[in-house]
């Protein structure tokens, strides 16, 4: 009976360090860059993963996030023997705070493998300033205003402005109304009756005359 249980443990035993056996072959971190725990005094460019045995080149994958688990985007996987690094993208976006990695590789009997660990940034990356431009002064020439001329008086003719008299009579009779026509006739009727009358009285006045000096002055009263 005895011997019997000891029989029974020990294939226990061995059965159980058969099965222990693969499980002891799966490669483990050894170490991490950022470290489990670390504060760093600025944000890393790199998370890098040291292991055991040479990992297999099987969907490594990494996983950055910050304490409220917003993601922080990483470039792809380098595998160089049995180190992993993950490039993150934009380092100096990473703001002071905690931050997890999650990770997980394939181990070089074949079995995946995963982890998380941790770390701090206590500073973050300081902007690049970028270099002062110096801006040449540029001379402006000042502008003369030219200054305001007063006008000469100008000296006037008296011949010019006092207009003559005489000058002004015949212009205002030149520019009077004509008169009217009917006006003009009856003027040139009576200026010519006028004239036939006169005329008249010439041609008597010469009758007169000449037969008056036909007479004798000596002779009797009625002979010629």
């Amino acid at each position: 009976m005895r011997s019997r249980l000891l029989t029974v443990l020990a294939g226990t035993a061995l059965a159980l360090g058969v099965a222990a056996a693969p499980a002891a072959a799966h490669d483990t971190l050894l170490a991490s860059d950022p470290a489990d725990g670390a504060v760093l005094g600025e944000p890393p460019t790199a998370i890098t993963l040291e292991f055991s045995g040479e990992l297999l080149d099987l969907n490594p994958a990494l996983e950055l996030t910050t304490s409220d688990g917003t993601p922080v985007e990483v470039g792809e996987a380098h595998l160089d023997g049995p180190t992993a690094s993950w490039t993150i993208t934009e380092p100096e976006s990473l703001a002071a705070g905690d931050y997890e990695v999650v990770w997980a590789v394939t181990s070089s009997d074949g079995h995946p493998i995963d982890g998380t660990f941790a770390f701090t940034v206590e500073g973050a990356a300081a902007p690049e300033s970028p270099e002062p431009t110096t801006t040449e002064p540029t001379t402006t020439e000042p502008t003369t205003t030219p200054e305001p001329t007063t006008p000469e008086p100008t000296a006037t003719d008296p011949a010019q402005t006092d207009p003559d008299p005489s000058v002004t009579e015949v212009e205002l009779t030149a520019t009077a109304e004509p008169q009217d026509p009917s006006d003009i006739s009856r003027t040139a009727e009576t200026w010519f009756f006028a004239g036939l009358a006169v005329s008249v009285l010439v041609v008597i006045g010469i009758v007169v005359a000449v037969r008056r000096g036909g007479r004798d002055p000596n002779g009797p009263p009625g002979q010629h």
